[in-house]
Parts: C-alpha cells; structure tokens; sequence
C-alpha cells in the first residue's frame, strides 16, 4: 500500500482518437502561474494545462484552495478500433514532499514520546501530539485529494462516454 496518495484510471471508448482531441481542447485552457482575478471569472474552462501528441498534462481549475487538487497526467492509444485514455493522477511534487517531511517530522514526535513513556520521562507528553498530527495530516492529505479525484474521474467518464476498465489506487 502507498502512503501518498494516486489514482491510476483506464477508460475505454469509442470514441476516435481526434474527437478526444477535440473534447480536450474545448475543455482545456493554457496553464497560468497567477489565477487569482480569473476566479471570478464564469467562462473558464474547467481544466488548466496542456496537449501534446497523444498526453496531456492537466489541473482542475477550482474557485477554492485545495493543495491537493491531483496533477492529471493522460495519455491516449487507440487499439482495435477502441480507444483507450489512461489516466494518473498524483499530487503536486511541491506538496509530496512537504507531506513526507510533516509526517516525518510528526513520527518523530510521535516515537520520542513512545520512548519518553518506555522510560518515563518528560517527552511521554509529546505521544498525543505526534499521534494527533500524523492523523491529522494524513486525513488532510487523503481526503483532499479523494475529493477531487473522484469528481475528475467521473467527469472524465462522462465526458469520453467511457467505461472505466481498470482502476488502481491506493487504499484509505
């Protein structure tokens, strides 16, 4: 089982491989590094990012803040006259690692009180919180991303009128 949270989704189609192209890029806006006045705005696309060839790298554009809105990366085959669209969906690498680091950090805690109450010291008091905030963290992370995740996934379903043949994703 992962710790971090990922999706690995396969859709199905019969849809060509143009008309998912095209679906794309109705769908798609380019990417922009400040979108704080473009929040307001109704007509955006819902999705921010880019199209090459056959993969496509994409975000959810969403009107507020979640560090955990996955990073979409796509790609698109076609096979026997069905066309198939994989999609995986992680988190930023920015917040990958300040997880890891917070919940590094939180273990710590955590097993410095677990040895302060083994020896009876002053550092036991530090076991609910390290326990506290590794649950908390994790949750934080998790359900984040679930969120979103599972709104994208559905929307991709619809939007490709797929069937969504294999689904790997780690637990929670």
């Amino acid at each position: 089982m992962a710790f971090i949270p990922y999706e690995n989704i396969n859709y199905e189609t019969e849809l060509k491989f143009h008309e998912i192209i095209k679906i794309l890029n109705s769908i798609i806006e380019p990417r922009k590094i400040i979108r704080i006045l473009s929040i307001f705005n109704d007509n955006l696309k819902p999705y921010e990012g880019e199209i090459n060839n056959n993969k496509f790298k994409i975000c959810k554009i969403i009107r507020y803040r979640n560090s955990f809105n996955p990073i979409i990366y796509g790609t698109i085959n076609n096979e026997n006259n069905v066309t198939k669209i994989n999609l995986k969906m992680k988190l930023h690498s920015f917040v990958k690692i300040f997880m890891i680091i917070w919940l590094g950090f939180t273990c710590i805690t955590f097993l410095t009180g677990l040895i302060g109450l083994i020896l009876n010291t002053e550092a036991k008091y530090s076991l609910p919180f390290g326990i506290g905030m590794m649950v908390f963290g994790y949750l934080l992370m998790t359900f984040g991303f679930k969120y979103e995740s599972k709104k994208s996934k559905e929307y991709f379903k619809t939007l490709f009128k797929a069937k969504i043949i294999i689904k790997n994703a780690n637990s929670t």
